[in-house]
């Protein structure tokens, strides 16, 4: 990964969860996943910027922090996509993308703002181009989503 990109923007990580699961988020205690396909809205305006914050994202977590680092090591990652754009757009792709998911994983990443929920459970998995395009139609000045390349980007 090119540590010297240390550019600030929104992520959007996606899994596949391959059988139903309870498991024990952190101070969310036990929630019921089914199996399917999950997306997570994250932003990155700390030290590092969004390149550190995926590099901790790829990696199981042996201690974890966030929602999703508890989630993340019983499911499959499949694919990123981030956006460079300097203003924090968490929220408002977390509500556009609640009007698509077919379910809502109530209070899991959203501890510090008042969203339902910044992360979704499909039963398909999403095209890059439904989404970037959505994002485009409600944000026309944002950048383009961009796909983040395991093989180039690690």
């Amino acid at each position: 990964m090119n540590d010297n990109v240390n550019f600030k923007g929104t992520y959007l990580l996606f899994f596949f969860l391959d059988h139903d699961q309870s498991l024990v988020i952190g101070k969310l205690g036990e929630k019921h996943f089914k199996a399917g396909y999950y997306y997570y809205i994250g932003s990155a305006f700390g030290p590092g910027g969004v390149f550190a914050r995926i590099k901790h994202h790829i990696k199981k977590s042996t201690k974890p922090r966030w929602h999703i680092d508890y989630f993340k090591n019983f499911a499959n990652l499949l694919d990123i996509w981030y956006t460079n754009f300097p203003e924090k757009r968490e929220c408002q792709y977390a509500q556009l993308l609640s009007h698509f998911a077919d379910d809502c994983i109530t209070d899991f990443g959203c501890s510090d703002c008042r969203c339902q929920s910044h992360f979704f459970y499909f039963n398909k998995k999403l095209d890059f181009d439904f989404i970037n395009n959505i994002l485009i139609l409600n944000y026309p000045s944002d950048n383009n989503l961009i796909k983040f390349d395991f093989d180039k980007d690690i």
